[in-house]
């Protein structure tokens, strides 16, 4: 004859040391309290709202909802540091005339770091945009992590903290045409690099052209590789150590760098130079060639209709 057992009856087990109980608290979501600007969410994006909708319609038909991770100050408020989303879901289906006398919550333990940590990786089931991303790695090297720390604690490259913290710190202009959808984050960067304080208005233009704002309208098209191979080598071989040409600079800076004064080039190398320098003219002349057929073809399609 089998018997059933259970998870309680694992975790009162003394010899079962595999299976413990943890605090699961049932607590009505009308007594839950978000902290002002804590959560990095946009409340008028359109995929947190419909994210917001479908927490709603799980309450509402008694679909599982995971808890809510929660912490307790000490006035006492019930605050959520993850399951801001969960919550208003919550609250909707009560205002909807739904019977929600409670939410399940897990308790969390940890420091203010900490809790940013949590609200970071979890995010309600929808991936923060890298826009709010961004400012939340900014909050947490403003509480001293380095950009080491923050990779390890949220799962991503030092690499992307970095990129995502120059996004966070670019000025307000900035901001404004990556919430509006207009200039992605990394076409926004990009921009930030290049071009510093003045990055906002570089992206209108480029998008006033009617031209898209990505990363690579920003920086502007590369060399081929066998162009750019041809550059590395060329300029290698002309300021190798070995070349004569680096001490005739160092003589010329070291004697006051005189307007006219002329300095001694091997041939070859300079030869090597001019090839460089023919097949960047080579592939610039080619670039606008295309981007002349294309305009032209638009112009007839245009004439066309």
């Amino acid at each position: 004859m089998s018997t059933k057992t259970s998870l309680k009856a694992m975790a009162a087990d003394p010899a079962d040391a595999q299976v413990k109980k943890t605090d699961l608290w049932k607590v009505d979501p009308r007594r839950l309290t978000e902290v002002d600007g804590f959560n990095l969410r946009d409340y008028d994006d359109p995929d947190v709202i419909a994210q917001i909708e479908a927490f709603a319609d799980a309450y509402a038909n008694g679909r599982y909802v995971p808890p809510l991770i929660v912490w307790v100050d000490d006035a006492g408020n019930i605050s959520p540091i993850e399951g801001h989303l969960r919550r208003r879901g919550a609250l909707l289906a009560i205002e909807r005339g739904h019977d929600l006398p409670f939410v399940e919550c897990v308790s969390f333990k940890g420091n203010d770091a900490e809790r940013i940590e949590v609200m970071l990786r979890s995010a309600d089931g929808l991936q923060l945009k890298p826009l709010n991303t961004a400012m939340g790695y900014l909050r947490l090297q403003r509480k001293g992590y380095s950009n080491a720390e923050i990779a390890a604690k949220v799962g991503r490259t030092v690499a992307r903290v970095e990129q995502l913290l120059l996004l966070a710190t670019a000025n307000t202009d900035v901001h404004a045409l990556v919430k509006q959808g207009r200039v992605s984050a990394d076409g926004a960067i990009e921009a930030v690099r290049v071009y510093g304080e003045e990055a906002g208005e570089h992206l209108l233009k480029v998008l006033e052209s009617g031209g898209k704002a990505t990363r690579q309208a920003v920086r502007g098209a590369g060399l081929p590789p066998k162009v750019a191979e041809c550059v590395t080598h060329a300029v290698g071989a002309l300021f190798n150590q070995k070349s004569k040409l680096l001490e005739s600079i160092a003589r010329w800076e070291k004697d006051g760098m005189r307007k006219g004064q002329t300095i001694e080039v091997d041939a070859e190398l300079l030869h090597a130079l001019k090839e460089a320098h023919d097949a960047i003219d080579a592939m610039r002349q080619k670039r606008a060639e295309r981007d002349a057929a294309r305009a032209e073809k638009g112009n007839q399609k245009d004439l066309d209709l």
